[in-house]
């Protein structure tokens, strides 16, 4: 049995990698890490989730990565544009390798856009995505 690698940080990378390279930087920027003062509208790799589904001697993962957007505006259609640009750049997509780890093809579950925030300008929205995750 091999010594267990670190999934989570390359299939990280991964997505932002693709969605910086999708999103367009008009439409919104893209995080890992929240800045300090976050710009009006951004998309952010949340929370990741890894359940184990491989044998006893061999580390495969189910990992469930959470896509945030904010937009801050007067209409909600530029978050779903937003929303729509991030799931055509990883639905159904191999994301570039990473070295050391293999990743399966990326699958959306869910996506949720909510209506206006107190604030009558903010919406925000959620996206899930499915991958597997092994070494290589």
């Amino acid at each position: 049995m091999s010594d267990v690698i670190d999934l989570l940080t390359p299939a990280q990378e991964a997505f932002f990698d693709a969605l910086l390279a999708a999103m367009p930087s008009e439409l919104a920027d893209v995080f890992v890490v929240m800045p300090e003062n976050p710009p009006g509208n951004f998309a952010l790799i949340g929370a990741i989730d890894s359940e184990d589904q491989g044998e006893v001697t061999e580390q495969f993962e189910k990992l469930t990565v959470e896509v945030q957007y904010i937009y801050r505006g007067d209409d909600r259609r530029q978050l779903l544009t937003m929303m729509a640009a991030g799931r055509a750049a990883l639905d159904r997509k191999f994301l570039t390798p990473v070295a050391g780890v293999d990743l399966s093809v990326v699958r959306h579950l869910h996506s949720s856009a909510s209506s206006v925030a107190a604030d009558g300008k903010t919406y925000a929205g959620i996206q899930n995505f499915t991958l597997f995750a092994q070494p290589a």
